[in-house]
């Protein structure tokens, strides 16, 4: 009890209005909202009164959005709103539901919490990766192996086109080994002539097949990555198109109850756009992932077998690359979840607003629906921004570690060259 009357309700803050760490506690009683100081022993009903409004007296309660915080706010008998208590983004949403409860206890003199209500927003237990619906299954912590078997599932069907296409991915790679080796001895057979007096037109012929060898080396690398480009094309598009059938399917089986909790605009966005990311992750498979698994494997044995000694130093940036491995993953990655669930929010918005557009106009609403959908949009542009520049920041760290393997591999071996310890084709190559 708060001064003989019973709390219907009270939550704690986490700042102050200077911004600095708080325990600061919102007590709503039948009749007053409170904020409240704990005393030392942490006692609520006995600690300090820091603001106070009665509730029929207010004509109003509204949360005000900041930089990085915000605060809840009433509006007295001057028509003037007033600051109840500041919050840090963290307990946004928290706040909001408590405004409008707050609007509902002053109108229908009732305060009600139902008992599935989640007052503040579901969160995975696991990661604390936040969640739209307390059944929702946590996108990082759903379990890697199920995800791989129903990607495999999908690919059944296209099984034969995707095993062309990891050969022609071997064949590029392939392809793109011949070139150093035919540099090496272009530069130390042809064009430092071993030292040996021999005719020059041999030499120039030797020249002109070294240099045919290597133009169809790149024919070959080009025709490959033509039909790899088609057969991604192809595999992609019939994933998407038999992912969105599933899709759509499976949403005609649901029961009622699901549509009352969740948007539409995200169910739309689920099947136009998520399901599109299908067809690229086969792009970035054949022409990232897989490619670049296969390289690291080939040129790898290929550095061994050309010098081991300078194959060793170009592992050294190698810890570098780990530890920024380990930072974009659980520090950049983690933020396009939330890019991703921005964009949908954007998308249930203006859904929302176009199909009841009726109504809004019916009811003078356009300005309203144009608020939220402008919310919606700036959410979206933040985390756009916040991902993007934390991207550049760390694509640019990382190509400066990879180019450390470069200037090592320059400084040993040019000594070595010096040195008469190894060739300059060696070297090039």
């Amino acid at each position: 009890q708060l001064n003989h009357r019973p709390i219907l309700y009270s939550t704690q803050s986490d700042i102050d209005f200077a911004g600095q760490p708080a325990d600061h506690w919102l007590v709503v009683t039948n009749d007053h909202a409170s904020v409240i100081q704990p005393d030392q022993a942490g006692g609520v009903a006995t600690g300090q009164v820091l603001a106070s409004i009665a509730i029929k007296s207010a004509k109003g309660f509204r949360t005000w959005a900041a930089v990085g915080s915000g605060t809840l706010q009433a509006k007295n008998e001057n028509d003037e709103w007033v600051d109840l208590i500041r919050f840090s983004n963290a307990l946004a949403d928290r706040f909001h539901k408590i405004a409008r409860k707050l609007d509902v206890l002053r109108e229908e003199g009732r305060f009600e919490i139902d008992a599935d209500e989640q007052i503040d927003p579901t969160r995975c237990p696991k990661c604390g990766l936040r969640l739209a619906h307390h059944q929702e299954t946590c996108p990082r912590c759903v379990p890697r192996g199920q995800v791989l078997s129903r990607m495999a599932e999908l690919l059944r069907p296209q099984m034969k086109s995707s095993l062309i296409l990891c050969g022609l991915t071997i064949i590029g790679v392939a392809a793109e080994l011949v070139p150093p080796k035919l540099q090496q001895y272009m530069v130390d057979h042809i064009l430092t002539n071993d030292g040996q007096t021999t005719i020059k037109d041999s030499f120039f012929t030797a020249l002109l097949v070294v240099v045919l060898a290597l133009a169809a080396s790149r024919v070959i690398l080009s025709l490959v990555g033509v039909f790899k480009g088609k057969l991604a094309t192809t595999i992609g598009a019939g994933l998407t198109f038999q992912l969105r059938s599933q899709l759509v399917r499976k949403l005609q089986r649901l029961a009622v109850a699901y549509y009352d909790r969740h948007q539409v605009g995200s169910l739309l966005g689920r099947v136009a756009y998520d399901s599109e990311v299908l067809h690229g992750l086969i792009h970035q498979m054949t022409g990232g992932f897989l490619l670049q698994i296969v390289q690291l494997i080939a040129v790898g044995a290929m550095l061994l077998w050309l010098n081991v000694k300078l194959a060793i130093f170009t592992l050294i940036p190698v810890p570098l690359v780990i530890g920024g491995t380990w930072f974009f993953w659980n520090r950049v990655y983690p933020r396009y979840y939330k890019l991703w669930d921005s964009s949908s929010k954007q998308m249930a918005a203006l859904s929302g607003m176009l199909s009841g557009i009726r109504v809004v106009k019916a009811f003078a609403q356009e300005n309203r629906e144009f608020e939220r959908f402008e919310k919606s949009s700036q959410y979206l542009r933040n985390s756009r921004l916040w991902v993007e520049n934390s991207t550049a920041w760390y694509s640019g760290g990382m190509q400066l570690v990879f180019s450390l393997g470069g200037l090592i591999v320059w400084y040993v071996g040019g000594r070595d060259v010096i040195g008469s310890e190894m060739s300059l084709g060696e070297l090039i190559a």
